[in-house]
């Protein structure tokens, strides 16, 4: 998972589609605390607050 978020951020240069994939494994893991982490991370650096808080809260709460 972790080539695929490299290649929308560094090469596509594209985050929103990183944000996209990420929220879409979400769905089906939403316990997977280190990726709901990097989801926070992707949206706090697109100043997505709101959503980094919630996916930082969920993070925690799932022992990430």
């Amino acid at each position: 998972m972790a080539d695929v978020m490299q290649y929308y951020v560094d090469k596509v240069h594209n985050p929103e589609a990183a944000i996209a994939f990420l929220e879409a494994r979400a769905q089906i893991d939403p316990k997977a605390s280190p990726m709901i982490y990097y989801l926070a991370g992707l949206h706090a650096m697109l100043n997505h607050r709101d959503a980094a808080i919630k996916y930082l809260t969920l993070s925690a709460q799932y022992g990430g």
